[in-house]
């Protein structure tokens, strides 16, 4: 018997066969397992970039949303309360329904939606890669737990390649 995970490869090539412009998923990945679950979400994004296809992606889990979206739509009975970039959503949301849908009332709680990746212009160039290990795939959320350990600076990796540092003090200015 096929696995959930491969079952879910085949009816994402066979949709991709007749090649529509628009790709509509709806809860593709609600019967997976956590590890299968992020493989699938990482080849869906990594297709999209590829064929540079419309996918469009109904969930309601709000993590997997902020992640895979470049832009997500927040509805609340029928009708459209924000569509805008994941960061927008969380830093600027448009009404007490969006504020209250992500419960994201601190910087902590906002932050744990996010990748490091989501966030370049923390990162300084610098050859000094003497702080605590980090990459570009790991979740916000770990920065914070490193922030509670008393690290400050992060040494932030791209496979093998040192890109620089991320200066934890920073932090606090993105939720000002």
């Amino acid at each position: 018997m096929n696995s959930g995970g491969q079952q879910q490869r085949v009816g994402i090539a066979r949709a991709l066969c007749f090649n529509p412009e628009i790709l509509i998923m709806d809860e593709p990945f609600g019967e997976l397992d956590v590890v299968t679950r992020k493989e699938l979400q990482k080849e869906i994004i990594a297709i999209q970039r590829k064929f540079n296809k419309t996918v469009m992606f109904v969930t309601h889990d709000l993590k997997e949303a902020v992640t895979m979206g470049d832009r997500v739509m927040v509805l609340n009975d029928g009708e459209i309360q924000q569509f805008d970039r994941s960061k927008e959503l969380l830093f600027n949301p448009a009404n007490d329904y969006v504020v209250s849908l992500f419960a994201a009332d601190t910087i902590v709680k906002k932050l744990q939606y996010f990748n490091v990746s989501d966030f370049p212009e923390l990162i300084r160039a610098s050859t000094e890669n003497r702080y605590p290990a980090i990459t570009l795939d790991d979740s916000m959320e770990t920065v914070t737990n490193h922030v509670l350990l008393g690290n400050r600076y992060l040494s932030v990796f791209d496979e093998d390649r040192h890109l620089g540092n991320l200066d934890c003090n920073q932090l606090k200015k993105l939720g000002e």
